[in-house]
């Protein structure tokens, strides 16, 4: 599927596997795969273009494909549908070992661990493309592009309040 090229900028800075990054997309794709009832409309909510590793991206797009989280009651069934979603062998086999990988909570995930892991991944993707805003920032000339400038700038702005607020989410205030 063709993504909008200003959403893939991000990738090129891609996290390492065992990055905090990383491990809280593992996190949310484990409670998509194995608490899907639980995790289904918080977790589908996010889009893939969220995600920063690649192999990541191809496990939620093979989520989203398969139906969505929401629509999932578990099971290996469930397991199965995305499995079969999947466009290449290593997200197939990522699939396989996040079904039985423990999550990083002890006892029972609730609702409002769902949220804080949902708002952790967004947060890396949000914080990436404030950076990248940054940069582009700084290379526009305010005097003859001032139209351009103060749409990036507004745009700066807005993605620094929705990090705010994912922030805050992410600390467990709902």
């Amino acid at each position: 599927s063709a993504r909008p090229p200003a959403r893939s900028a991000p990738a090129r800075s891609e996290p390492a596997l065992d990055s905090p990054q990383s491990m809280v997309e593992r996190e949310a794709l484990k409670l998509a795969l194995q608490q899907p009832v639980l995790a289904g409309p918080m977790f589908d909510a996010v889009e893939a273009t969220e995600y920063r590793h690649p192999v990541h991206v191809a496990v939620r797009s093979a989520i989203a494909a398969a139906g969505g989280a929401a629509s999932a009651t578990g099971g290996a069934v469930w397991i199965e549908k995305v499995r079969d979603s999947c466009d290449d062998l290593a997200s197939a086999a990522l699939v396989g070992e996040l079904a039985v990988e423990p999550l990083r909570i002890d006892g029972e995930p609730d609702p409002r661990y769902v949220s804080i892991t949902m708002a952790r991944v967004q947060f890396g993707s949000v914080t990436a493309r404030i950076r990248d805003l940054k940069s582009r920032i700084q290379r526009i000339n305010p005097v003859n592009n001032k139209d351009e400038y103060f749409a990036a700038f507004g745009e700066l702005l807005s993605l620094e309040q929705h990090a705010r607020a994912l922030r805050e989410q992410a600390a467990g205030g709902l």
